[in-house]
């Protein structure tokens, strides 16, 4: 490499790089800072305990919870009470929804792949650029259910 001779700015690069290679664990630890700070009321362990000791005649109430990115796929919510909740950025997918009081509830940017909705309560629920679909092909596999929902 001697006689190939070097652009100017090459020892700034060279310089910035090891200045970004040094901040880079500080960068990830405020990321996770962050993420933890936006963390959800419950834990998915706590909502499967509760979910677990529920019944359809006894319904867990996490109305007006943040529930927020959680990984909720494929527990049964047995008739649960989410009014009101937010459940922004969760993974929904294959979960049992049916009869599940979703009133007024925030689902934006939800993962619902094959989730069940039938019978729910969805009247003034937000449901903005939600999933429905694994990729671009359209599978009835993978589609919610909202039959009998109320949108």
């Amino acid at each position: 490499m001697d006689g190939i001779p070097q652009p100017p700015y090459a020892g700034a690069i060279a310089s910035w790089t090891k200045k970004a290679m040094r901040l880079l664990p500080i960068g990830i630890a405020l990321l996770i800072a962050t993420a933890s700070a936006r963390a959800a009321d419950v834990t998915v362990q706590q909502i499967s305990v509760a979910l677990a000791k529920a019944s359809p005649s006894s319904p867990v109430n996490f109305s007006h919870r943040d529930l927020s990115y959680l990984d909720l796929s494929e527990l049964d919510f047995k008739h649960a009470n989410l009014g009101g909740a937010n459940l922004y950025g969760a993974d929904l997918s294959r979960a049992d929804l049916s009869r599940v009081n979703l009133s007024g509830a925030n689902l934006d940017h939800t993962l619902i792949i094959g989730a069940n909705f039938a019978g729910a309560d969805l009247s003034n629920a937000s449901l903005f650029d939600t999933v429905g679909y694994s990729s671009l092909e359209v599978s009835p596999a993978e589609a919610p259910n909202f039959s009998g929902a109320n949108l």
